[in-house]
């Protein structure tokens, strides 16, 4: 009997010495739990001002919400003498090998996360990235969603989108098309000129800031050429369809003022005659 009574004592002695440990614990629990709820929403809602869009809302708010619980858990296993090195060791092991066997869809996925922040184009925009130029349909967290105007959907991965160049013509529509021409060298050069620039500037789409204007560069072998430049909003009308219009304008006008456009000449020469008479 006297056994059992000192081993409850002493029992009794050991709860009580650890007593104040599990209430320190139990108050980083509970400061945890509070901070975590107090983050998460103010997060929510600067996310939500920025307009991030929901997931990136739920997301990042219940990151930051587990992310301070187990900091909260870890500090308060700590406070009760709880050994956790093998515990943080097997997670830290865990979470390398999936980060190594995930690491492209983490990268599309924490690039998801920035475009969705940064908003450097939304659904609705024309951009031009990695190659293709189209209507943003939609952004997730792993891809963005392009339509050509050929009707193609084409889905980029975002990373792709991140790391690579890319135009929003949504935000700056302005695109600048060039046409090239070649006209005989008898040609009066400012009647020329004046003539691209009135045909350019009846383009559609143009941008009537900016003014058309032209450039000669080279003497041909049967022409002088120039370039004619003009912006043309994209956002309202195709590159090539506005390219299209260019030319035929040009060509319009140098038809109608009598400009030779002209193309290169071979003349042959025979010595067949001269051999025969030899003969």
């Amino acid at each position: 009997m006297s056994n059992l009574t000192t081993a409850l004592q002493a029992l009794l002695v050991d709860f009580l010495k650890f007593l104040p440990n599990l209430f320190v614990a139990m108050v980083i629990l509970v400061i945890a739990a509070y901070v975590a709820g107090l983050v998460s929403r103010m997060i929510r809602k600067a996310l939500h001002t920025r307009k991030a869009g929901a997931q990136v809302e739920h997301l990042l708010s219940q990151a930051a919400r587990w992310a301070i619980l187990a900091l909260g858990v870890v500090t308060a296993l700590q406070q009760v003498d709880f050994d956790i090195t093998g515990l943080v060791a097997g997670l830290g092991i865990v979470g390398f090998a999936l980060g190594f066997a995930l690491q492209d869809i983490a990268a599309n996925f924490i690039s998801g996360i920035i475009l969705l922040i940064q908003q450097p184009f939304s659904p609705g925009d024309l951009i031009q990235t990695n190659g293709h130029l189209g209507i943003v349909k939609a952004v997730d967290l792993r891809a963005t969603l392009l339509q050509t105007q050929a009707g193609e959907d084409i889905l980029i991965p975002n990373g792709k989108v991140l790391s690579e160049s890319m135009t929003n013509f949504s935000k700056s529509p302005g695109k600048r098309i060039a046409v090239e021409v070649g006209v005989a060298y008898d040609s009066d050069l400012e009647v020329v000129r004046q003539l691209v620039i009135e045909a350019l500037t009846g383009v559609p789409a143009r941008q009537g800031e900016k003014t058309p204007f032209v450039r000669f560069h080279t003497f041909a072998s049967s022409s002088i050429n120039l370039t004619g430049y003009v912006w043309v909003d994209i956002t309202k009308i195709h590159p090539l369809d506005a390219k299209d219009a260019a030319l035929t304008r040009v060509k319009a006008a140098f038809d109608q003022a009598g400009i030779e456009i002209p193309f290169p000449i071979q003349v042959v020469y025979s010595n067949e005659k001269k051999g025969m008479e030899e003969a």
